[in-house]
């Protein structure tokens, strides 16, 4: 749920109408593809964990993002991002990472 309020956060910020346009029609397409996942008690406790991991690390510790690990990570899931950054926070945490380009 939290990736889906992410990239609704983005068809938002869109520079321009065409932009926004191509962005709603991925997320819908998003959205249909992949059932949410719920935040359980294993993903919560995993999440609580996290911060400390981050600020050893020296990571960004956005909520957001340590929630998406946390979810990854207790699924058995990779996590998919453009940002470095997490990417290499979660690596930090054993969740596998596909990093990928960054969009144009």
């Amino acid at each position: 749920m939290v990736s889906i309020g992410e990239l609704r956060a983005g068809v938002e910020r869109a520079p321009d109408a065409a932009v926004r346009a191509i962005r709603a029609e991925w997320l819908d397409a998003i959205e249909r593809a992949f059932p949410p996942i719920p935040v359980d008690l294993e993903i919560a406790r995993r999440f609580g964990e996290l911060p400390a991991l981050a600020r050893r690390e020296r990571r960004i510790r956005r909520t957001g993002d340590l929630l998406i690990i946390a979810t990854a990570g207790v699924t058995g899931r990779e996590r998919i991002t453009h940002d470095a950054a997490q990417a290499g926070l979660a690596d930090a945490a054993g969740v596998p990472v596909n990093l990928l380009d960054a969009p144009s």
